[in-house]
């Protein structure tokens, strides 16, 4: 078993701001943003053009499960913008009860593996892993979702109040916030 005390703790902006108040961490930094996208396989053989196409009965789903993955809560309220209470449902309840729809049982990264292998057509993850399949020569595609009807999760990172060396931490998250480090994330898809 190895134990190590962290310096910084990462996740999304609301719960680093949360930690704050609780006086958990300090100097909260909110480095990168990023989007969704509709994962498709490469030339869009089901021809997916938006959120809607997803309660299509033809169309096989991979998505993240609600009960771990934080994701999901971003892709219910996409699919409450692009089509209300019923495209959520048809989604998430209907197409999961029918089989046409399968939650993840590890992570949103077993969507391109169920698209590659044919299990699935689509699924919504981040755009950023949809960039990342393409970057690495897997035949993946992205359907864009539109600014009305996506999510933006803002990454942060905090110094933890008792981290043993506050002053690399400090620099880890300046580090972040630098253009190095922005090109690198752009690369991958985030903003």
């Amino acid at each position: 078993t190895l134990q190590v005390k962290p310096d910084v703790y990462e996740a999304g902006a609301r719960v680093l701001h949360e930690m704050s108040v609780q006086h958990q961490v300090k100097n909260v930094t909110e480095y990168a943003t990023n989007t969704l996208a509709i994962m498709v396989a490469a030339g869009n053989p089901r021809k997916i053009a938006s959120l809607s196409d997803l309660a299509r009965p033809d169309v096989k789903l991979s998505m993240p499960n609600p009960q771990w993955e934080g994701v999901a809560n971003q892709i219910a309220e996409s699919l409450r913008k692009a089509g209300g209470e019923a495209l959520y449902q048809t989604v998430y309840k209907h197409k999961v009860a029918d089989g046409t729809a399968m939650l993840t049982e590890i992570h949103h990264r077993q969507t391109p593996m169920r698209i590659m292998n044919g299990k699935a057509d689509a699924g919504v993850t981040w755009a950023s892993e949809a960039r990342f399949q393409e970057k690495i020569g897997n035949p993946i595609a992205s359907v864009e979702i539109p600014v009305s009807q996506n999510m933006t999760a803002i990454y942060a990172g905090g110094v933890l109040t008792n981290a043993p060396h506050p002053e690399a931490a400090a620099e880890w998250l300046s580090y972040l916030q630098s253009s190095d480090a922005q090109n690198i994330y752009r690369q991958y898809g985030f903003g």
